[in-house]
Formats: structure tokens, sequence, C-alpha cells
């Protein structure tokens, strides 16, 4: 794994692990921010699906 890789690796568990601490709070606000940031990473988990598979799309399309 590549040094940016982990560094981005131990900074989403670190986030999480904030954000977990302040949903266990209970806090309006600690509420509203885990829902964004849950939704954030699923859009990006959406856009980095989608340009893997037009990646691969691209690839075969230039092998051909």
């Amino acid at each position: 794994m590549k040094t940016k890789w982990k560094i981005a690796f131990a900074a989403c568990v670190c986030l999480v692990v904030l954000l977990g601490i302040l949903a266990t709070l209970q806090l309006p606000w600690a509420l509203t921010l885990v829902s964004v940031v849950a939704t954030l990473l699923l859009v990006s988990i959406v856009v980095a699906i989608i340009s893997y598979v037009f990646g691969v799309i691209e690839s075969s399309i230039r092998r051909n």
C-alpha cells in the first residue's frame, strides 16, 4: 500500500472514531454532522465505482 493511501485510510479511521464519539453524545448537531459525512462518503464511493467502470470500458476500447 502506498504511503498516501495509508495516510488517507488513517485519516478516515480517525474521522469515523471522532464522529462515533460525537454520535454517542447524541448532540443534535453531531447527528447532523454524522449524516452529512455518511452521505458524502456514499456519494464518493458511487463516483469511484462509476469512474472505475468507465476506466475499464475505456481500456478495453483502446485495446481493440
